[in-house]
């Protein structure tokens, strides 16, 4: 994944091969020799714009730390130079992986960062819901976190499973109208959709949510893995914290009792 360095977007899973360079060079914004740098946020193309953090300020796409950019800010012109220079490189790469995947045949998906509106039918457990999507009956599972297990059929319940699926149904009850962001592959080896979730009415981020107050820790199955950091990070601050199953379990995947 590709942080949004100061004013240029490069969409890091949507990019494809050469014909992203007109984007690259009309992302630039003009530099700025005097005044405040003005805020970052995300662009509308990134998977999950303007979600929030529960408890935080307004959500962020992961850009380059705001020490950096402060570092940076009076050297203008050598900035805008690096930014070019990053971006002729990121097309260069994506050239080279797009014009791989043609020769091996490899197959892309269409759907990549696709939105979807739906309608919670109910929690199944810490990490999986049954929504309905224009009528149809979807069971989905979220996308780079997993949760204690607390109702499989062939393993044993774990330590805050319980905990964690009643944290989701406090989050999602019955009739929550959400927004599911797809990655890269849309269903697992048990057909269910993968997704980030996004409660509509404060546009809380669910997946985030349950990693910062300690009731998952991060799953990542390649390739979806655009919020691997971000998602990385909120673990490591409840770890720290010994917030939920940091703290009480002492990790997760640890069996009842």
């Amino acid at each position: 994944m590709i942080p949004a360095p100061l004013g240029v977007w490069i969409r890091p899973l949507g990019l494809r091969g050469c014909r992203a360079l007109p984007t690259l060079v009309l992302s630039f914004v003009p530099s700025r020799k005097n005044g405040p740098r003005p805020p970052t946020r995300p662009h509308p193309s990134s998977p999950i714009s303007s979600v929030r953090r529960s408890n935080s300020p307004p959500f962020r796409s992961p850009t380059l730390p705001d020490v950096a950019v402060q570092r940076a800010g009076h050297h203008t012109g050598v900035v805008r130079r690096l930014l070019a220079v990053a971006a002729l490189s990121l097309l260069a790469t994506a050239c080279s992986a797009d014009t791989a995947g043609s020769a091996s045949g490899a197959a892309t998906t269409d759907h990549e960062h696709e939105e979807t509106n739906a309608i919670v039918e109910r929690v199944v457990d810490g990490d999986t819901i049954v929504v309905a999507i224009v009528g149809n009956r979807e069971r989905v599972r979220l996308l780079g976190i997993d949760t204690p297990e607390s109702v499989a059929v062939n393993r044993p319940e774990q330590c805050y499973g319980k905990e964690s699926a009643a944290y989701l149904t406090s989050l999602l009850p019955e009739g929550t109208e959400v927004t599911l962001v797809r990655d890269i592959e849309s269903r697992d080896q048990y057909d269910r959709l993968l997704a980030y979730v996004v409660r509509s009415s404060d546009q809380l981020f669910i997946n985030l949510d349950l990693l910062e107050r300690g009731y998952a820790g991060v799953m990542i199955y390649e390739p979806n893995s655009f919020y691997r950091e971000l998602f990385e990070n909120a673990e490591n601050d409840a770890f720290r914290a010994g917030i939920g199953l940091w703290g009480v379990c002492g990790g997760p995947d640890v069996p009842l009792g």
